[in-house]
């Protein structure tokens, strides 16, 4: 149990027992358990702790002189009487009588404490504890919480520890400087909790050291800096020599985490002196230490120049002045890391260690010691030495499973260094975690051929194979250094046979290739393989799916090693996936024409195809950068290339070079050689007929009349077709500017009237996306057929108009069809009750249709019906009315919308004689859409020509004096649905509030989470006039919901209009009532207000600017953490909110808008 419940004395019943008694010498009682001492067997805790609380010796042994249990524990904790008395009296006589009798002090109730402990954690006197302590043997059971690594049982044990208690604890035994895990003490941790000085002085007298630190360079100084707000605390540690100067890792002082932390004042008033004094006595000049902590990041040169010129003497300076010799940067290096790392003097290592700093401690990226970073960095093998003679460990792994020796074979550029560790007991053969040796890392990474030397001295297995199966040989084809191979070579290693990997069985010379090594290193393992050589890799790249550089490859490749490659096998036409050869790359990348050469007489196919675009290496010469691309063409052309062969695109190789631009020399050597019988068009009609788009598109823009006559001339089909059956006039139609070019195509026979797939004809084409009206002038003028239509029978003026077509060109296609309208024209009724039907059209046309005997109303596959599109689409009037003198129904509802022809007109009809027309004709101008909207409200969310509102204004007006009032539907009232909740409150009028509430609503009726319909509209409902309604109905303004809200606390979170806050506060809305977290409906309004009148409005009705919520914090805190209107700060000050008052954290309104 911890201690006893602390009730208040509520029931008084032994209490009057002792007060009768008259304090007699003894209790005259019987003896039984129900006699005079009923308070000795109770098991009600309250009883026991007020008979014991009051007790004196003689009702003690009165009560135990008539027969009460010495021994009898209650049913609660198990305590007996001698527990009791520890916890509750003050009476030391009390606590002796019982001992006197017997009473058994070792004895330990349920939570395993004595009476002893139970005194101590009860605080009890002096004495009483001096007296348990003689006569108890079993160990204190509150002490096993003195280094308790859980934080909050910690707390507890500090929050509640007596100078007693921990004299206590100290005399069983207690070691005042234990350390935690983390190395934090008892002293750190009372600092910390506890806020009685002495319990911290307790310590400080049994020699607790006020200046250790924990794992993170912590004094108890720097806990009581941070977390303890009792100012005494740190002028004990500082009196008992607690240095107000050492910093944490980070280089923070006590005083730089008090600030940082925006401790009360008087904690930093203490600090800042302690630490002026500190400096102002100090006999050593400042020291520069400014690279001691810093970050690998932005500093990283300046933490390296600092460690590695340290002296010893500077290293014990910064110490001196609060430096701390573990701490850690952001990469989890310690200045050992780094001292070890770059510093060549054994000594410096000699101060850190000496003032405890950690040998085995790890980096967080790595995972290294400080001999790993010795062992990669240090070129000095003295440090080396320094660090193993102080106990680092030789065969510490690091991430990747490496030990120091690995990382000296990795970096460091002195053999001695690996000397030193391997004659310290490094292992040479260790493993990292893919099995690679120190010599495996040496071979790939370090450039000085001694190190190989030293690790194979050592004892290295000089063909040790790692997960890859890499020797160090093949690890060395990686380096940059070819002295390296050789070195290993020298040492006695040989060049595996083979390698496997990637599927591959491959010499070395074959991986060299493969993981394309430098020439130096090729030409190195050339040198040393001897008979193991291969070429296997080396002629792959002849031919290859783009795992390698082609290009580069191509480029350097010699006619000398084709020839080699050739016999030893190779095949000249060997294909890639792509179906490409070795002489199409070489035909495009070569810069010799006698590799091309070596290639063709080898028996490479010069006519071969590539399967992505059907190219032949003779257009692939296009590609070539080279002065040697028209001798390439050459060799090509005379081992029998064709040139009039075509590719996908129908181009010869001279067409495709031209298209490409090509130079000169390769368009002349193709030239030379296409002759009087090519049957290829001349590059310059390559777009005649072209899939490319963009090839298409730059022909057919450029045309020119000699440009037809030349591809006609050259055999170019006037009406050929592409796979969209485009022919060349649909591509001049839309896109040549020069309509002497579409005559000559004309002159030619191409036909006026050729469809494409989709119908179109050219003059379609032109019509849709020619900016030249002479194109669609040139096409009429020859006889095009403005009347066509396409598939989906639009005409040529039909698809001008639907793409927005210049005025030009439209007026020349209107007059091509004798002045009608495409729709005029083509009107024959079949797409009645159509858009499209209806823009333009006059009333004659619908009258004409009327009398072919159409439905007037019919309904297209939309629901609408015609009236419904003339009403939207024709300005003239004669036409809707029409449509109604045939019958027309003017309030016909479009199906699952609700639409009218009135609601269309309104929609989309500029002309108020429209509207008046169908509304004459009896449309119903209250008629609502699906969603609630009636003509005039669509007109005014289309933004529609004011004449158009006014005559739906008054025709509404007119609708809805004669109309009855409609039921008022109420069932957002009471609603547990917060979406319809939220909408009827949000809607809700006076009108409709009095309608309710003669209908029967509560205004104090309760909904969701305990709203109230005040609350609701407080929230929701900016009109003021709702809010006075609901209250003149006797809606409580202080009404609380579920999560102890008022109606004014939500309306100052979530209404911008300050009359509602004032009606809700002329109605008696306490402006100052807290909710169950301590906040006023002037924090509400603080934090989220948006508007400073609210709070004028609050303020007024009596608001305190400086109340307190439950975590101290004023409304202008929650102002300056959460509002970013400066207006809503300026009226709380100038109501004289306090901008220094301190929450419970200790933080100004300042500190929050800082930290927010």
């Amino acid at each position: 149990m911890n201690c006893f419940p602390q009730r208040p004395l509520a029931l008084m019943v032994a209490f009057a027992f002792l007060a009768g008694t008259g304090a007699p010498t003894h209790v005259a009682a019987d003896s039984s358990q129900s006699g005079n001492c009923p308070a000795w067997y109770s098991d009600d805790s309250e009883v026991r702790e007020t008979f014991w609380s009051y007790a004196t010796p003689e009702h003690v042994l009165g009560c135990l002189d008539a027969g009460a249990d010495l021994h009898a524990r209650d049913g609660e904790f198990g305590a007996t009487p001698l527990h009791w008395a520890a916890a509750f009296t003050q009476n030391l006589a009390v606590v002796t009588a019982l001992l006197d009798a017997g009473a058994e002090s070792d004895s330990r109730n349920d939570d395993g404490d004595t009476p002893l402990d139970v005194a101590l954690k009860a605080g009890r006197p002096a004495e009483i504890i001096a007296t348990l302590r003689t006569v108890t043997t079993a160990a204190i059971s509150i002490c096993q919480h003195w280094t308790a690594e859980d934080r909050e049982v910690r707390m507890e044990f500090y929050r509640n520890l007596t100078p007693e208690t921990a004299q206590a604890c100290l005399d069983a035994g207690a070691d005042p400087n234990a350390r935690r895990a983390d190395g934090g003490t008892p002293l750190a941790s009372a600092a910390v909790f506890s806020g009685n000085p002495a319990v911290v002085r307790a310590l400080l007298d049994a020699g607790a050291d006020p200046n250790v630190r924990n794992s993170h360079g912590y004094t108890a100084l720097h806990g009581a800096a941070m977390f303890n707000g009792n100012p005494a605390i740190l002028t004990v540690l500082l009196e008992a020599g607690a240095d107000p100067a050492l910093k944490i890792g980070s280089g923070e002082t006590p005083l730089d985490l008090a600030i940082g932390r925006g401790r009360p004042p008087e904690i930093i008033a203490v600090l800042s002196e302690a630490l002026e004094s500190d400096v102002a006595s100090a006999s050593s000049p400042s020291v520069d230490c400014e690279g001691w902590n810093a970050e690998d990041d932005d500093d990283d040169y300046l933490r390296m120049l600092f460690y590695r010129d340290l002296t010893p003497e500077l290293a014990l300076a910064c110490l001196q002045a609060g430096e701390f010799h573990s701490a850690r940067n952001a990469a989890g290096k310690t200045p050992l890391h780094n001292v070890a790392w770059t510093n060549p003097d054994p000594a410096v290592l000699a101060v850190l260690l000496d003032a405890g700093a950690d040998l085995h401690v790890r980096d967080n990226e790595h995972d290294r010691t400080p001999l790993h970073y010795a062992a990669l960095g240090n070129d000095n093998p003295e440090v080396i030495l320094a660090l193993v003679n102080a106990g680092a460990d030789l065969h510490a792994r690091n991430k990747y499973g490496g030990t120091p020796l690995h990382e000296a074979a990795l970096g460091t550029s002195n053999p001695a260094v690996l000397t030193a560790l391997v004659d310290a007991g490094a292992d040479p053969h260790a493993h990292n975690d893919d099995r690679s040796t120190p010599l495996h890392y040496a071979a790939r990474y370090n450039e000085n051929p001694n190190v190989i030397s030293a690790l194979a001295n050592a004892g290295s297995d000089l063909n040790a194979r790692n997960d890859y199966d890499n020797t160090p040989l093949h690890e060395a084809v990686h380096n940059e250094n070819p002295d390296v191979i050789h070195a290993l070579v020298d040492v006695g290693s040989r060049p595996p046979m083979k390698w496997r990997g990637h599927d591959l069985t491959l010499t070395l010379l074959d991986y060299a290739h493969l993981v394309e090594s430098s020439a130096e290193i090729i030409e190195a393992v050339r040198a040393v393989a001897g008979p193991t050589a291969s070429v296997l890799v080396e002629c792959a790249g002849l031919i290859s799916g783009g795992e390698w550089n082609l290009e580069n490859f191509y480029k350097s490749v010699t006619p000398e090693f084709v020839r080699t490659c050739l016999e030893a096998g190779f095949d000249p036409n060997v294909r890639n996936p792509d179906d490409e050869t070795p002489l199409r790359f070489a035909a495009s990348y070569s810069e010799d024409p006698a590799v091309v050469g070596a290639l063709l007489d080898a028996g490479a196919d010069p006519n071969s195809r590539d399967r992505g675009y059907g190219l032949t290496p003779l257009h692939t010469t296009a590609f070539n950068e080279s002065s040697a691309a028209p001798a390439i063409v050459t060799v090509l052309l005379d081992a029998g290339a064709d040139p009039a062969l075509k590719n996908n695109n129908g181009e010869t190789p001279l067409d495709y070079a031209t298209r490409l631009r090509r130079p000169a020399a390769i368009l002349a050597a193709l030239r030379g050689e296409t002759g009087a019988d090519a049957t290829s068009v001349p590059v310059a009609c390559a777009g005649w007929i072209s899939e490319d788009w963009t090839l298409l598109r730059d022909f057919y823009t450029n045309l020119t009349p000699e440009m037809v006559r030349s591809c006609l001339e050259a055999g170019a089909d006037p009406n050929a077709h592409n796979s969209y059956d485009q022919t060349p006039l649909h591509s001049a139609g839309v896109f040549s500017e020069n309509p002497a070019a579409v005559v000559a195509l004309l002159d030619a026979g191409a036909d006026l009237h050729a469809r494409n797939a989709t119908g179109f004809t050219p003059l379609h084409g032109a019509a849709g996306w020619n900016e030249n009206p002479a194109i669609v002038v040139a096409l009429l003028g020859s006889g095009a057929d403005p009347a066509l239509e396409n598939n989906d029978g639009d005409t040529p003026l039909d698809v001008a108009q639907r793409e927005g077509r210049p005025a030009e060109i439209i007026a020349v296609l209107r007059a091509a069809t004798d002045g009608h309208t495409p729709s005029a024209v083509a009107v024959d009724c079949a797409g009645w009750a159509t858009a499209d039907v209806y823009e333009d059209l006059t009333p004659e046309a619908v009258q004409a249709c009327l009398d072919t005997g159409v439905d007037p109303n019919a309904r297209d596959e939309h629901g609408f019906t015609a009236l419904h599109w003339a009403a939207w689409a024709i300005e003239n009037p004669a036409a809707v009315l029409a449509l109604l003198d045939a019958g027309a129904d003017p309030n016909a509802l479009r199906e699952e919308t609700g639409f009218t022809p009135l609601h269309g007109a309104a929609a989309g009809n500029d002309n108020p004689a429209v509207l008046t027309a169908l509304l004459d004709a009896g449309a119903d101008p209250a008629l609502e859409t699906d969603s609630g909207e009636t003509p005039l409200d669509v007109a005014l969310r289309e933004g529609r020509p004011a004449e158009v509102i006014a005559v739906l204004r008054a025709a509404l007006g007119a609708a809805a004096a004669t109309a009855p009032s409609p039921p008022v539907d109420c069932a957002g009232w009471n609603s547990d649905e917060w979406t319809l909740r939220r909408e009827f409150f949000s809607d809700l009028t006076p009108e409709i509030v009095r309608a309710c509430l003669e209908a029967g609503a509560d205004p104090n009726a309760r909904g969701r989470i305990d709203m109230t319909p005040l609350h609701e509209a407080a929230e929701y409902n900016e009109n003021s006039a709702v809010i006075q309604a609901l209250l003149d109905a006797g809606a409580d303004p202080n009404a609380r919901d579920m999560q102890d809200l008022s109606p004014l606390d939500r309306a100052a979170s979530w209404n911008d209009n300050p009359a509602v806050l004032a009606a809700l506060l002329d109605a008696g809305a306490d402006p100052n009532a807290h909710d169950r977290d301590g906040w006023t409906p002037l924090h509400r309004a603080a934090e989220a207000g948006e508007d400073p009148a609210a709070l004028t409005a609050l303020l007024d009705a009596g608001a305190d600017p400086n109340v307190r919520d439950s975590a101290n914090a004023t409304p202008l805190h929650q102002a300056a953490r959460n509002n970013n209107n400066l207006a809503v700060l300026a009226v709380l000050l100038d109501a004289g909110a306090d901008p220094n008052a301190r929450n419970r954290f200790g933080m100004t309104p300042l500190h929050w808008a800082a930290s927010w």
